[in-house]
């Protein structure tokens, strides 16, 4: 997973440089603007990334060896998801970095010099990787506004009061929402934007519940184990979009559940 992610963000950042319609340079889309790598929406990359990052500030912080390559491979996904322009995961990416690197430095995995030299390696890769990617298109993103999100939260709200208990069906919000809408933006709306919202829409407010019970145990475990917070990064970004209704990016935060659930178990054993 660490060695993919780390290849991947530097396909992707240079893809997203020299090419703007095409996946890998060889595969044409419709989408023009911020693919990244096979990754075709620039807030799904970022969700990708953020899974993966804190495993790679954990080994970089934790070793012993000082290698420029355990420095770089976090700095260039951090510099990767700048250059998505994504604004959910440029903020979400960033408090992984800081929470991760307190989490270590108070749980005193590594000598105070050992830290010392890795936050500034990490530091000094992420300011060189975040300039050549250039950060003022995600800095332009943050001065648009964006009407469109509240208007999908407040249709979402009026699906789960119609129907609390069951939901409307899952999968079945974009069929509906035409029915709870109360602005016609002129385009098709294929998702609610916030998966928590969407899944309590369709499932009821007992699957939102479930929902919620899960991101509790995963809170808890990741926190335990520091590299497992990539999952719950990924919980918090789907308060704003939809990273969950992709299978292949779904399963990658299931694999980090599953390893965080066989942590658990093996540490269970031990006593």
């Amino acid at each position: 997973m660490l060695w993919f992610g780390f290849v991947l963000s530097i396909e992707a950042t240079l893809q997203s440089y020299t090419t703007s319609a095409r996946i890998f340079w060889l595969f044409p889309t419709n989408y023009t603007g911020n693919v990244m790598g096979p990754i075709v929406y620039h807030n799904h990359y970022a969700a990708f990334i953020e899974v993966v990052l804190p495993i790679a500030l954990y080994e970089a912080l934790r070793r012993e060896d000082r290698s420029p390559l355990w420095a770089a491979v976090p700095a260039a996904m951090y510099a990767s998801v700048i250059a998505s322009a994504s604004r959910a995961g440029t903020i979400v990416a960033t408090l992984e970095v800081i929470v991760v690197m307190a989490i270590l430095w108070r749980r005193g995995r590594a000598s105070g010099r050992a830290v010392g030299v890795s936050l500034a390696a990490i530091a000094g890769f992420c300011i060189l990787f975040t300039l050549v990617v250039s950060p003022e298109a995600v800095w332009a993103r943050f001065q648009i506004g964006d009407a469109m999100r509240p208007e999908l939260d407040a249709a979402s709200l009026r699906m789960i009061t119609a129907h609390p208990l069951v939901g409307v069906g899952l999968g079945a919000w974009p069929t509906v929402y035409p029915h709870y809408a109360a602005v016609d933006f002129g385009v098709f709306v294929n998702q609610a934007h916030c998966d928590w919202l969407e899944w309590t829409a369709e499932g009821g407010i007992p699957f939102g519940i479930m929902m919620a019970g899960l991101f509790a145990w995963t809170v808890r475990a990741a926190f335990r184990s520091v590299w497992g917070l990539g999952a719950v990064a990924v919980f918090l970004h789907a308060l704003v979009d939809y990273p969950f209704s992709r299978p292949a990016l779904a399963s990658w935060v299931i694999v980090i559940i599953a390893m965080l659930w066989g942590r658990r178990a093996g540490e269970a054993e031990v006593q």
